[in-house]
């Protein structure tokens, strides 16, 4: 990714660490992850994402959930015809 888009070398370092500490987990106990804290740096890192490419590239927050320049998200299940997730 890093070197394909101009980001900042912070953003880059960021999402190396939360990739890392997903492969360290131990995939036999998935209860000792914590999946929820993953989830929001996951969140930041995505938006911190979109602040550096902007409008210029799509940038999913979840499957399927854009996540647009001002910080707000849209979905698109429902203009697919499927069920929104929490």
């Amino acid at each position: 990714m890093a070197g394909y888009l101009p980001l900042p070398i912070e953003l880059v370092e960021r999402f190396k660490v939360w990739q890392v500490e997903y492969d360290r987990h131990e995939p036999w106990a998935p209860e000792k992850f914590d999946w929820r804290r993953h989830a929001r740096v996951a969140d930041g890192l995505a938006r911190d994402l979109k602040q550096c490419v902007a409008p210029r590239i799509y940038v999913e927050h979840r499957e399927l959930v854009e996540l647009l320049s001002d910080g707000t998200t849209r979905s698109w299940l429902p203009m697919l015809g499927l069920p929104e997730r929490e």
